[in-house]
């Protein structure tokens, strides 16, 4: 059997109803001579089942005991690697089109230690794909600035790693437990990891709408200030002071607005206090957010605009309702995906 030229890690968690897919899009892939880690993050599922029905040469399982998360899963999965190049594949997500060919040939030509893919969203509540996103960094700066103030991230199922550089850097960090993908971006960025970018392929990122998921819960949004805190004791080899400090008031002014428009006032004015303590001053936004929060202040703005909120839902539901006797419509299905911070 020919040797493998790349490993797709896959963590795996309650995934018996997605990991076939991602499995199979993997070995689909043309150009290049993938082999796939499949690291059962526990019992309670079909999981380990489906993994092994595949062929033991080209998809390797391993099981943790217990759940032990995404992070200690993909550093477990990383040590088995015996590919030059590595991806890290969630079991949810999946690979389109001859993605790994191009980012292995612009991975070689490079001698990169990280290349970045096209990539699309998918909303699995809708069934509706976003635009095929591409990136273009003009240095470590650039992406650095634009990853941490603009969230212009690229999620895993289109990132390829070579292992010694990823290695070098100290791979995942299990005490990021929100954006670990967004830090080890920016972690390998400042320490000097070069990267390079290819135009082929596409991965799927496949948003959801789970209530209860680690992104939705209110009890969690602490976990959104680890990264930046951590970035922040990090010495940046590639990006002057200023720089650093600039694109971490930006992330945690994201932070500050993502919670406190979700009600979680404690720790947006927490990442706030964090965003002024680095030096940004005044708002971000459209004009009209801008003013508002210019004049009142961000937490009252974000007050504001839920209660605004609150109000056009309510006409809506009661247009959607009709006259009495008249059957209710369903109301339309907001289109509007959660902010990735």
């Amino acid at each position: 059997m020919p040797v493998p030229d790349v490993t797709v890690v896959i963590p795996a968690y309650l995934a018996e109803r997605t990991l076939q897919e991602a499995v199979d899009s993997v070995l689909r892939q043309s150009g290049c001579r993938p082999s796939v880690v499949v690291v059962v993050d526990g019992p309670g599922d079909r999981t380990e089942e489906i993994a092994r029905t595949y062929d033991p040469d080209l998809v390797r399982v391993v099981v943790n005991e217990t759940n032990l998360g995404a992070q200690r899963s993909r550093n477990r999965g990383l040590e088995l690697v015996t590919t030059e190049h590595v991806m890290f594949l969630d079991s949810d997500d999946y690979l389109q089109g001859p993605l790994l060919e191009g980012l292995l040939a612009r991975a070689r030509s490079t001698g990169a230690g990280v290349v970045f893919g096209p990539w699309r969203q998918l909303d699995e509540g809708t069934g509706r794909y976003g635009p095929v996103e591409r990136r273009a960094y003009r240095s470590p700066a650039d992406l650095y600035l634009r990853w941490l103030g603009r969230n212009e991230f690229v999620p895993p199922c289109s990132v390829l790693w070579r292992k010694d550089a990823l290695e070098a850097i100290g791979a995942w960090d299990p005490a990021i437990r929100r954006d670990q993908d967004g830090e080890l971006v920016l972690r390998a960025v400042m320490l000097g990891t070069s990267f390079a970018e290819s135009e082929q392929g596409c991965g799927v990122w496949v948003l959801h709408a789970v209530p209860g998921s680690l992104s939705t819960r209110r009890d969690t949004h602490h976990h959104m200030l680890d990264a930046p805190a951590a970035l922040e004791g990090l010495p940046a080899t590639t990006i002057d002071g200023e720089t650093k400090q600039r694109g971490l008031a930006e992330r945690y002014y994201l932070i500050a607005r993502h919670c406190l428009w979700l009600g979680d006032d404690a720790v947006g004015r927490r990442a706030l206090r964090e965003a002024r303590r680095l030096g940004l001053r005044g708002h971000r936004g459209r004009p009209p957010t801008v003013a508002l929060a210019t004049v009142v202040g961000l937490p009252m703005t974000a007050r504001v605009r839920r209660c605004g909120s609150w109000v056009r839902t309510t006409v809506r539901r009661h247009a959607a309702s009709g006259p009495p006797g008249v059957p209710a419509s369903t109301p339309a299905r907001p289109q509007e995906a959660e902010t990735r911070v």
